[in-house]
């Protein structure tokens, strides 16, 4: 298993370069209904791949509730982060 205080900071960093890409990119006119699902996919898969298994279990929980939006990734991302930060908390 990967060490979270190692791995998770890098991969927060990499999913808000996404999201900001992302929110670039629909901006800029690109199909936000096929990023959102592409948005979507990559954090269903993604969130299996989370460094502590408690994160992976609830970015699952959070990305199966909160499904991606067509627009403001990063907005969604830092609700997804908050929540899962606030669920370790009870844990």
């Amino acid at each position: 298993m990967a060490e979270p205080v190692v791995w998770g900071p890098v991969a927060w960093r990499a999913n808000f370069s996404l999201a900001k890409r992302v929110d670039a990119a629909v901006a800029a006119g690109e199909d936000a209904r096929r990023l959102a699902e592409t948005v979507q996919l990559l954090f269903t898969i993604q969130s299996f791949l989370f460094p502590c298994d408690i994160c992976c279990a609830f970015a699952i929980e959070y990305v199966n509730a909160c499904p991606a939006p067509r627009y403001l990734f990063v907005d969604w991302l830092y609700d997804m982060k908050a929540c899962i930060e606030a669920k370790i908390k009870t844990v």
